[in-house]
C-alpha cells in the first residue's frame, strides 16, 4: 500500500513533503494506539474521526506544526494512513519517540494482541476488547538493539479471557495462538525479535555457541545500550541480556515450530516459575521422538539397493561425585573410559567377587552419563539418539538398534557398521533366539577401525567382520568403498561440540536440546544433499 500526496496537498496543509511524509509514518505506528482510547463500538477498520491530545501534542512536535495543522492534515489523510501497514521507522523517526514520546507513554513499538476481538469460541461478545491493561518492556531485536516498548493485554469481560502479545490465558491456562509471532516474550519484561532467536540457534547448530556467550554478544556488539537511554523513559529495569532468557527463546520458539509443523496449540500453564513452564511440553516432544523416532525416518535412496546404517558412540571425560564418611563432596574424573575397538588379548587383572555387585545403601550427589550413541545413514542423516548409562555394552547397542529401526515408518537395514561389531556379533552368534532380529543384517566393522584399530590376528572379525567380505559394500571398480562408513567418526566432531554446553543440563532440558540440534542437523543436511 502506498499513500498517494496529489501535488495540492502538501501546500493546502502548509506542511512540507518531508513534513507529510513524516506525519504519515508516524501516525501509521500509532494505529493500535490511537483506536484503543475509542469506545467499543468504533469499527476497527475504519480510522476514527479525531485525534487524542496526547497524540496531537507528540505528532505537533516531532513534524514541527501546530495543533491546528495536526487536526486539519489528520482529517485530510487518515484514511489512507489506516490503510498502510505499520513501516519500518529510520534511526531518525526513532529519535522523535525518544524526544517527544516516552514522556507521553508512547514507544515506536508497542505490542499489542493480534486482533481486538475475542477469538473464544463460546464467547458472545462481539464488539472489540477495550479494558486494557500496559507495562513497559525490553524488546531484544537484531537491527536495532534492546528496545524499549509497552506490551498492551486485552481483556474480555464475557468469558474472563486475557488476551497478550503472544498467547491467550483464561482459568490459569496459557494457550499460544497459531503460528509464531515476530516477537517471542521470553521473561516477565522481555520480549525477543523472532529473527534474533533463529540467529541464536544457528550460531548453536553450527559453531556450538553456548547460551551465556550468545547472551555476551548480544550485549557487547548488538544491544546498542549507549543509543537509548532507557532510564530517562522511566524503564526501571536494565536490558542485559541473560543466559536463562537465550535458553527459554530457544525452547518456546522450537515448541511453536513444533506445533506448527503439527497444525496443533502450544498449551502451558500460566502460574508457576518460568523453568518449570514448559517442562511438560518439552517431555512431552521428547516421548514422541522416543516413540515415532526422529522426523526424518523414512530414508529413500533411489541409487542403492542397500540401506546401510552406522553406529558409533560419542565418549568424553566423564565426571561424577561422590560423599566420604565426614559428608565432603569429592570430584571424581576419568578421561576417555569407554572402548575405541581395540581387541585386548590380555587377560583383565581384576576379578569380579562371587558375591556380585557391590549394591550401594545411599548416593549423594548427581550422577553423570556414560555416552551418547548415534545411528546414521551413509549419507550423513541421523536416524536416532541414544543415552547410556554406566558402560557402552554391545547388547545395549543391540537393544537400540533393533529398537529404534521397530518404530512406526523405519525400515529396518540390511547392513550394520559399528566399530565394535565384531564383539556384538559374537553375542548375536551367541544367543540367536535373543538376537535373532539380527539374523538377516549384515555386521562390519567400519573400513578405518578395522585397518588401524583391531587386531589382525583376531579370528573371529577376520572371518565375520571385515567389511571386504561384503561385496555390495564396494563400488563398480572393486576397490573403493560404495558408503562412506566413516561418516559417524566424522557426525561425532560436530555432536562432540555441544559436550561443554550440556555440562549442567537436566535430563528433560538435555535431550530436548539434543533432539533438536539433530533434527536442525538432518535438515541441513538433506538441504545439501538436494544441492548436490
Amino acid at each position: 500500500m502506498r499513500l498517494h500526496l496529489p501535488r495540492w496537498l502538501s501546500s493546502r496543509l502548509r506542511l512540507t513533503l518531508d513534513q507529510t511524509l513524516r506525519f504519515s509514518r508516524l501516525t501509521s505506528v500509532l494505529k493500535n494506539d490511537i483506536l484503543l482510547v475509542y469506545p467499543a463500538t468504533t469499527p476497527a477498520h475504519k480510522a476514527p474521526p479525531v485525534l487524542s491530545p496526547v497524540f496531537q501534542e507528540f505528532l505537533a512536535d516531532a513534524v514541527g506544526i501546530d495543533s491546528t495543522t495536526v487536526t486539519s492534515a489528520w482529517s485530510r489523510l487518515k484514511k489512507d494512513i489506516w490503510e498502510l501497514p505499520p513501516p519500518v521507522l529510520s534511526n531518525e523517526e526513532e529519535d522523535f519517540f525518544r524526544k517527544y514520546g516516552w514522556k507521553r507513554g508512547l514507544t515506536s513499538l508497542t505490542l499489542y494482541p493480534p486482533s481486538h476481538y475475542c477469538d473464544n469460541p463460546t464467547c458472545t461478545r462481539d464488539n472489540p476488547l477495550k479494558k486494557a491493561a500496559t507495562r513497559q518492556v525490553i524488546v531484544y531485536t537484531l537491527n536495532k538493539g534492546a528496545m524499549p516498548a509497552y506490551e498492551v493485554q486485552l481483556y474480555c469481560e464475557t468469558c474472563k479471557t486475557t488476551y497478550f502479545p503472544d498467547f491467550s490465558v483464561h482459568n490459569r491456562v496459557r494457550t499460544y495462538y497459531n503460528g509464531i509471532p515476530d516477537f517471542i516474550q521470553i521473561g516477565a519484561h522481555q520480549f525477543a525479535e523472532r529473527r534474533l532467536v533463529g540467529m541464536w540457534i544457528s550460531l548453536m547448530l553450527v559453531a556450538w555457541v553456548s547460551a551465556t556467550n550468545c547472551a555476551k554478544s548480544y550485549d557487547l556488539s548488538l544491544s546498542q545500550q549507549e543509543v537509548y537511554d532507557m532510564s530517562s523513559g522511566g524503564w526501571q529495569f536494565g536490558c542485559k541480556l541473560t543466559t536463562n532468557h537465550v535458553y527459554d527463546a530457544f525452547i518456546i520458539l522450537t515448541l511453536l515450530d513444533y506445533h506448527q509443523r503439527n497444525h496443533t496449540n502450544l498449551v502451558v500453564p500460566h502460574n508457576g516459575e518460568q523453568k518449570d513452564r514448559f517442562m511438560r511440553a518439552m517431555e512431552a516432544r521428547n516421548d514422541e521422538v522416543i516413540r515415532l523416532g526422529q522426523d526424518v525416518n523414512d530414508k529413500d535412496d533411489d541409487d542403492a539397493a542397500l540401506e546401510d546404517a552406522i553406529a558409533d558412540d560419542l565418549v568424553e571425560d566423564i565426571e561424577w561425585y561422590e560423599a566420604d564418611a565426614e559428608g565432603n563432596v569429592h570430584l571424581r574424573r576419568q578421561d576417555h573410559p569407554g572402548s575405541i575397538g581395540a581387541v585386548n588379548e590380555d587377560e583383565c587383572e581384576s576379578s569380579k567377587s562371587a558375591t556380585g555387585n557391590r549394591e550401594y545403601t545411599a548416593l549423594f550427589g548427581r550422577c553423570r552419563t556414560h555416552n551418547e550413541q548415534l545411528l546414521i545413514w551413509p549419507c550423513g542423516i541421523i536416524f536416532a539418539r541414544a543415552t547410556f548409562y554406566n558402560a557402552e555394552a554391545v547388547s545395549n547397542v543391540l537393544r537400540f538398534v533393533q529398537t529404534v529401526f521397530s518404530v512406526p515408518g523405519a525400515c529396518k537395514p540390511e547392513h550394520l557398521v559399528y566399530d565394535t561389531n565384531c564383539d556384538a556379533k559374537q553375542q548375536v552368534e551367541a544367543n540367536k533366539q535373543q538376537w535373532r532380529w539380527f539374523a538377516d543384517v549384515g555386521m562390519s566393522v567400519d573400513v578405518f577401525h578395522f585397518l588401524h584399530k583391531h587386531s589382525a590376528g583376531h579370528v573371529f572379525c577376520n572371518e565375520n567382520c571385515n567389511p571386504i567380505l561384503f561385496p555390495e559394500m564396494l563400488a563398480d571398480d572393486g576397490v573403493s568403498w560404495y558408503f562412506n562408513t566413516s561418516i559417524a567418526e566424522q557426525t561425532n566432531v560436530w555432536f562432540g561440540g555441544y559436550h561443554a554446553m550440556l555440562r549442567e543440563m537436566l535430563p528433560v532440558k538435555y535431550n530436548f536440546f539434543l533432539d533438536e540440534m539433530v533434527r536442525l542437523r538432518n535438515l541441513t543436511t538433506m538441504a545439501k544433499l538436494a544441492d548436490d
